[in-house]
């Protein structure tokens, strides 16, 4: 199973996170200030849970949910899942395997940063793309699912430590992994996604939170 949903926080704004959200989440939520950034943490979850709910698991509230070795968060009884937010949305993908997932608002290509986080592979190839803006996207997304999926967060895996190559019909893949990336194009934003058994999600979809 892999599932992929996707939601707008803008009915979030001003609200607060109540006696249903984890303590995870609280803690998180404790040390934001800006608005936006409140809801769509905020949003995260309550995406988590209304997917949860979606594929028939009627979990727990408050959800039970702890931090593994790089900071991967992981649902006690529950399925895998990755979390992602960016601009005024939220991604959840949920899966019985490990997955990775990330989505990015599309912003203008940086020549600095595909220097400082991307192969020189990718940056050749950027370099070739009308679209580099969408292109550069797509990268930084798809790397970030695969770091997601190892779980080892930033600081163990650097970005220009592999080489995303996009192929036709919305798939990647990486040298010398096994890994299976996917990734979508919505109005403006990337969603990517990073599995070792699934090619593609079996469905994707948004949700009202």
């Amino acid at each position: 199973m892999l599932r992929v949903y996707h939601a707008s926080v803008l009915p979030l704004l001003g609200r607060k996170g109540g006696d249903s959200i984890s303590r995870y989440r609280k803690e998180k939520l404790a040390r934001i200030s800006d608005p936006r950034a409140y809801a769509r943490s905020l949003g995260a979850e309550l995406l988590l849970a209304a997917a949860l709910k979606d594929i028939g698991l009627s979990a727990a509230e408050p959800l039970e949910i702890s931090c593994g070795e790089g900071g991967k968060p992981a649902l006690t009884g529950g399925p895998e899942f990755s979390l992602s937010h960016s601009g005024e949305r939220v991604l959840c993908a949920l899966s019985d395997e490990a997955v990775g997932a990330d989505l990015q608002q599309l912003r203008p290509y940086n020549p600095a940063l595909v220097r400082r986080f991307f192969t020189a592979e990718e940056g050749a190839w950027l370099e070739e793309q009308r679209e580099r803006d969408l292109s550069f996207g797509l990268l930084w997304s798809l790397k970030e699912s695969y770091v997601k999926l190892l779980g080892s967060g930033l600081a163990g895996v650097h970005l220009d430590s592999f080489t995303v190559e996009l192929l036709p019909d919305g798939r990647a893949r990486i040298d010398g992994s096994n890994a299976k990336l996917w990734y979508a194009i919505c109005n403006g934003y990337v969603m990517a996604v990073c599995s070792d058994a699934y090619a593609a999600p079996e469905t994707v979809k948004e949700l009202s939170i």
